[in-house]
């Protein structure tokens, strides 16, 4: 942007759902997509330049997203079911450490 404070966005997800949740934050003027997750990077990275969004990074591990520290703001553009499955997995996961 053009020096102006704005919040960067992860988006988990490259389906459809994407498209609307990708325009809204590129037309705020307060949020940035600064990323987009995938299980595949290449996936990702499509997504991304078929958006037009020319500084988003393409991450294949959700995980490593969240530590970006562009990132402010995760959209979960995921089904819900494969959202429930993967988060269970997770919180199952954290809780072992």
């Amino acid at each position: 942007m053009d020096g102006t404070k704005y919040l960067g966005v992860g988006i988990v997800g490259t389906g459809w759902v994407t498209t609307p949740h990708i325009q809204a934050f590129e037309r705020n003027p307060y949020t940035r997509v600064a990323a987009i997750c995938s299980r595949e990077r290449a996936r990702a990275q499509s997504r991304a330049e078929s958006m037009g969004l020319k500084q988003c990074v393409a991450y294949d591990d959700y995980e490593a997203m969240l530590r970006d520290p562009d990132i402010h703001i995760a959209a979960r553009s995921i089904t819900s079911l494969i959202a429930s499955e993967r988060t269970s997995n997770h919180m199952s996961m954290s809780q072992m450490r």
